[in-house]
């Protein structure tokens, strides 16, 4: 190969590989969402791990924020979980989200406009991807992290996985719908069952 061709194709081989780079730290659409939309208010929690998600002392849902976290050249790395007192219990405070995934969250049916009287039928259409978020999310575009669990039945913390999707225009009339999905991954000796976790609209 001549020197000039040599040269060129070399030239290429380098353009490619910055555009690689530059596409890999560009912020993906989903994942800026949260920037414009961050504050998630339940209307419903599920399984034994919802209680997590429970205003203290109360079984009624509550409401948290997230707050952007972005490293030295500003670029958006990830979210941490900002809590009003009395909105969830304080081991939510400052939990660290990341990004992970690139398959966007979907459902069979659309969710009819939320009334306590549709929870049944909330579970049913959101039952398999809930499914799915427990086990490998399969790539789903979600936010990740854990955080710890006192478990009041071994009188020990645990380690709990917190997953996050957002599902576009899926609500009858209203739009955006978010999914908070609670899962157990590590316990100290026997566990009680700690899965489970909550859904309402992002703000």
């Amino acid at each position: 190969m001549k020197p000039k061709k040599k040269a060129k194709k070399k030239a290429k081989q380098k353009s490619r590989r910055i555009r690689k780079m530059t596409a890999a730290l560009t912020t993906p659409p989903w994942f800026e969402f949260w920037v414009t939309h961050p504050v998630i208010r339940l209307q419903r929690t599920f399984g034994n791990g919802g209680k997590n998600l429970h205003r203290p002392s109360t079984t009624d849902p509550g409401t948290f924020e997230l707050e952007p976290r972005r490293d030295s050249q500003g670029r958006l790395m990830g979210f941490s979980v900002k809590v009003t007192s009395g909105e969830l219990p304080p081991e939510w405070a400052g939990v660290t989200l990341a990004p992970r995934g690139t398959k966007p969250p979907s459902i069979q049916s659309l969710l009819p406009k939320w009334d306590k009287n549709e929870e049944i039928n909330y579970g049913k259409i959101l039952k398999k991807l809930v499914g799915n978020l427990h086990g490998s999310a399969a790539g789903l575009q979600r936010l990740e992290g854990t955080f710890p669990v006192y478990d009041e039945a071994t009188g020990s913390f645990n380690i709990d996985r917190v997953r996050i999707v957002n599902l576009s225009k899926v609500v009858e009339g209203t739009g955006d719908y978010s999914l908070v999905v609670l899962t157990l991954v590590d316990s100290y000796g026997p566990s009680g069952m700690q899965n489970g976790g909550g859904s309402g609209p992002p703000n």
